[in-house]
C-alpha cells in the first residue's frame, strides 16, 4: 500500500482552512466597509435634509403664517368695527395659505428597504422614528385641516355669498364669516406651534445625527 504523507495532508487541510478563514474575513471586512460608507451617506442625506427644512421653517414658514393669523385678526376687528377701507383686499389676502412639509425621502427610503438597522445607535434610531412618524405627521395633518377647512367651508361660503373678486364689505360683516375666520385662524395658529415642535426637534435630531456620524 501506497504510504500517506500525514505532514503534507495537515498542512494542506490547515492552508485550506486559512485560506477559508481568510477569505471571509476579507469578504466581512468588505461588506462592513461598504456598510459604513453607505451609513455616512445616509446620516448625511438626512443632516442636509432637515437642514434644510429649518431654513424653510425659521425663515419663511413661521414668519408668513404668523403675518396671515395676524391679517385674519385685522380683518375680523375691521368688521367688528364696521370699517370698510380696504378691508376686501385684506379679506382676500386672508384667504391665502402656505405651506411646507418637512422631507422624509431618505427616512422612508431606509425604512422600505429595511437599511434602517445600519444606524446601530437605538437610541437614535428611535428618535429617527418619533420624529417622522409622529411629528411629520401631526404637521401633515394641521397643514391638510387648514387646506381643507379653506378649500371646502371658507372659499365656497365667498364664493356663494359675494363676489369673489371684488367682494361687498357689507357682505363680509356677516357673523357666519366671522366665526369661519375664527377656526381658519385657530387652524393657522395651531400649525405655527406645531411648526415651532417640529423646529426644536428637528435642531435635536440633526445635533444627534451628527454626534453619530463624527463618532463613526
Amino acid at each position: 500500500m501506497k504510504q500517506i504523507n500525514w505532514p503534507d495532508h495537515i498542512l494542506n487541510f490547515i492552508a485550506v482552512i486559512i485560506g477559508v478563514s481568510l477569505a471571509f474575513y476579507v469578504n466581512d471586512r468588505s461588506e462592513r466597509s461598504q456598510d459604513r460608507r453607505e451609513q455616512k451617506k445616509i446620516l448625511q442625506s438626512m443632516i442636509d435634509e432637515l437642514d434644510f427644512d429649518m431654513e424653510v421653517y425659521e425663515n419663511h414658514q413661521i414668519n408668513l403664517n404668523q403675518s396671515q393669523s395676524e391679517l385674519i385678526q385685522e380683518v375680523i376687528d375691521m368688521i367688528r368695527r364696521e370699517e370698510t377701507d380696504s378691508l376686501s383686499h385684506k379679506f382676500l389676502k386672508c384667504l391665502n395659505y402656505t405651506n411646507y412639509s418637512p422631507r422624509s425621502v431618505t427616512f422612508n427610503s431606509i425604512l422600505a428597504s429595511g437599511k434602517l438597522d445600519l444606524i446601530e445607535d437605538f437610541d437614535l434610531r428611535r428618535q429617527l422614528s418619533v420624529y417622522h412618524e409622529i411629528w411629520v405627521s401631526e404637521v401633515e395633518f394641521r397643514v391638510s385641516k387648514q387646506i381643507s377647512f379653506a378649500e371646502n367651508r371658507l372659499i365656497p361660503w365667498v364664493m356663494a355669498n359675494t363676489d369673489f373678486q371684488t367682494p361687498d364689505p357689507k357682505d363680509l360683516q356677516k357673523r357666519e364669516l366671522v366665526n369661519m375666520l375664527f377656526v381658519y385662524q385657530g387652524l393657522i395658529d395651531g400649525k405655527i406651534r406645531n411648526y415651532n415642535q417640529l423646529l426644536s426637534e428637528a435642531k435635536s435630531l440633526q445635533e444627534n445625527l451628527q454626534k453619530y456620524l463624527d463618532e463613526e
